[in-house]
């Protein structure tokens, strides 16, 4: 346990351990931590705030075990933050300009680091205590610095309210990154200076007199506008600069927010007021908490001069925002807790969640819009990229490229060798080693077991499942291929085109066929009389013999208006059938395997060639294909007495299936589930419990879902239907339903 120092006695030991020591920028440490404090004690900060600087700057120049023993334990996730904050002394950008979006990723960041409200207030004072450094010493500090500081810092401190450092790094910043253009309004100015000075001091006494005279008590006062400004609003409204409202500009400040009401009205009977120029930011304050009255009006010259209305508490917000009511660690104080909640304290308790973005402060989002939780961090470049907050160095690299991604083997936090199960934190600069693009390595299946930690991002996970998926297919579209050709081979129609196969089966291409043959969607059957036949040609183009074997299987006649073909002749199917052919049991049938038909299922009969009757559920879309080409061949079916009494009432009961029950119908399900550990042991587990034969099942994933493809054996749809409702009850399952429904 460190022993804890008061902070004179901490910044004197550190300023005799810091004397040689000197920053990049050329400047010693110890007067840049002098420096850095005196900016912060004209904001009002405490000892505390003053010790953050020297703790975090003696890093790396003062022995750990000589530092540890003088830092206070309560100040460690503080010191660590501003530390993470003032290495990042400037980010490269692209040809001067940084895009909108990453600017916002940084002010964010910048926000998300700071375990206490004082590391940013400290960060912003130490940036322009380097800044007034460069131009005392009449040095440069870099481009991507200066830019740096315009585009992220000073936006930055305005949006926290914090005017005096607002202005003063954008003069400054603005001076080093632009310089012909600073020196350019500069002299406009300057050669302006005694006549505006003099202007303003003669109008400053008369205003005074003026609201003293009716009974308000004021200060009034002229201020000068940065140049900074003056060149935003040249630039934005194309104008010069003799054509500006507000270079001539008076402050009244007084006591009470209705004498601000009562000066405006004094104000604008005395001159002639501009109204379009009008703003009233004490009934709408600005985002940052500004309140002011803004008016122009016309001088007797005819010359326009901005006049600017506010309360004491309004200036002094004005000029230092949230450190202006900030009471920096008030239990450690000693000060009175039992004074009850002011309306600072109030006011502090809104900036804490401002600062630990517990609020958004993006421009234009919803009001009472739930901001989603993220991390910032750095690319060794300095990019910095948004993560949520369970996110690894998979899920980084996955952000930066998808083939990133697929080839991490590694990474590097702020320089050290981590796991890749690691959880990343805001601020820290994440390196990922990568294999050859020449090794082809894949990510591995692991990382798709949520218990071992490695993704953390949804997207990042859904390119991985998409990478496997990938890989399944083209597995998958091999053992399709090899499949087919052996039917072709044996078939003796090895010439016979894949596409023109899968023009035949109604398939949109050759892909399409192979898959649907690997992962056994079609049958055999349905492959082979589409390769013997194809469903366009008639019997009179089929081979002698085998059009025989067909007549002595199924012969019809054509049917007349109106009516189905009669069965002639009939071979026998070695079984009493479920099914009757215009009545008959005995007609050689089968039940279709594109719908798989059960009782009472709605039925209607296709003749075949070499295979009898094929049975359709009268939904079925083959069948509907098959009847367009070849209305005769039509055939009116219906289901046998017995298939269409439901077997086993008790089997919501759990009661098993007789031997004395009619033969099973198949029947093909198909379930959408979010992927969860245990859901195929659950589904296994919930058909063995209804007693349920599965012939087949079957998986594969897809945009996050995991979908399975299962074939039962049942003797009634009530039976199916019964299992369809279980299903559906299983944890995780989206969907379920029957295939052809």
């Amino acid at each position: 346990m460190g022993v804890s120092h008061s902070a004179p006695d901490l910044i004197e030991l550190l300023r005799h351990r810091l004397d040689q020591a000197y920053l990049p920028s050329g400047e010693a440490i110890v007067s840049h931590c002098d420096g850095t404090n005196g900016i912060l004690l004209g904001l009002g900060a405490d000892a505390q705030a003053q010790r953050l600087v020297w703790l975090a700057l003696a890093h790396g120049q003062v022995p750990r075990e000589v530092l540890a023993p003088l830092s206070d334990p309560g100040l460690e996730a503080s010191v660590a933050a501003l530390r993470s904050l003032l290495v990042m002394q400037n980010v490269p950008t692209e040809g001067g300009k940084r895009d909108l979006a990453e600017q916002e990723l940084l002010r964010r960041m910048f926000l998300a680091m700071s375990a206490d409200v004082q590391v940013v207030l400290v960060r912003l004072a130490s940036r322009l205590q380097s800044l007034r450094f460069f131009a005392r010493t009449k040095t440069k500090p870099t481009l991507e610095q200066a830019r740096f500081t315009l585009r992220v810092l000073a936006p930055l401190a305005n949006r926290l309210g914090l005017g005096q450092l607002k202005w003063e790094m954008e003069d400054l910043a603005f001076r080093f990154s632009d310089e012909d253009a600073y020196h350019r309004i500069a002299k406009a100015l300057d050669e302006k200076r005694s006549q505006r000075e003099l202007f303003i001091q003669d109008l400053t006494r008369e205003i005074e007199l003026g609201l003293r005279a009716v009974g308000l008590d004021v200060k009034v006062s002229g201020r000068p506008k940065n140049i900074y400004s003056i060149y935003n609003k040249m630039r934005v409204k194309q104008v010069a600069i003799e054509r500006l409202l507000d270079l001539r500009a008076i402050r009244i400040v007084v006591k009470h927010i209705d004498e601000c009401y009562a000066a405006l009205d004094w104000v604008h009977e005395r001159f002639s007021p501009l109204l379009s120029e009008f703003d009233d930011y004490i009934a709408r304050p600005k985002p940052n908490g500004y309140r002011s009255l803004h008016t122009v009006v016309l001088h007797e010259d005819a010359r326009p001069v901005e006049i600017q209305i506010r309360t004491a508490s309004m200036h002094r917000e004005a000029e230092l925002g949230f450190a202006s009511h900030w009471h920096y660690k008030e239990t450690s104080t000693g000060l009175s807790q039992s004074k009850g909640r002011s309306q600072d304290q109030d006011r502090i308790d809104y900036v804490r969640q401002l600062l630990a973005w517990k609020q958004d402060l993006i421009e234009g989002d919803l009001p009472g819009a739930k901001s989603s939780r993220a991390i910032y961090v750095l690319t060794p470049q300095g990019k910095v990229l948004e993560l949520p907050t369970a996110s690894t160095p998979i899920d980084f690299a996955y952000l930066l490229h998808s083939d990133l991604g697929h080839r991490c083997r590694g990474a590097k936090i702020d320089g050290a060798m981590v796991p890749l199960n690691t959880r990343l934190r805001t601020g820290q600069t994440v390196e990922i080693i990568a294999a050859r693009a020449s090794e082809q390595l894949g990510p591995s299946r692991d990382w798709l077991n949520p218990s071992l930690g490695y993704l953390g991002s949804p997207k990042a996970r859904t390119k991985v499942r998409q990478w496997f998926h990938a890989l399944d297919e083209q597995r998958d579209l091999a053992i399709g291929r090899a499949k087919l050709d052996k039917l072709l081979q044996r078939e003796g129609k090895t010439v016979l085109a894949h596409d023109e196969l899968a023009t035949r089966l109604g398939l949109d291409g050759v892909k399409p066929l192979f898959l649907s043959i690997a992962r056994e969607e079609i049958s055999n059957r349905a492959i082979e009389n589409a390769i013997r036949f194809g469903p366009d040609q008639d019997s009179e183009g089929l081979n002698p013999s085998v059009s025989a074997a067909l007549h002595q299987q199924v012969s019809w006649s054509p049917p007349s208006t109106g009516q189905t073909g009669r069965p002639l002749k009939v071979k026998t199917s070695g079984r009493e059938s479920a099914v009757l052919v215009d009545g008959v049991a005995s007609l050689l049938n089968h039940l279709a395997g594109c719908c798989r038909p059960i009782p009472p299922d709605d039925i209607a009969g296709f003749i075949t060639r070499g295979e009898g009757v094929s049975v359709h559920r009268v939904i079925c879309s083959t069948y509907g294909r098959l009847l367009a080409r070849h209305p005769e061949r039509a055939v009116q079916v219906s289901w046998a007495a017995g298939a269409g009494n439901p077997p086993n009432a008790g089997l919501e009961h759990g009661q098993s299936r007789k031997a004395s029950d009619p033969a099973a119908f198949a029947a093909e399900l198909l379930l959408r589930a979010n992927d969860r550990p245990g859901l195929l042991r659950d589904l296994t587990e919930l058909m063995s419990r209804l007693k349920i034969r599965m012939t087949s099942i079957r998986s594969y994933t897809k945009r996050e879902q995991l979908s399975i493809r299962i074939t039962v054996e049942l003797s009634h749809q009530r039976e199916l239907s019964f299992a369809v409702k279980k299903l559906r009850e299983l944890p995780g399952v989206l969907l379920t339903t029957r295939i052809g429904d």
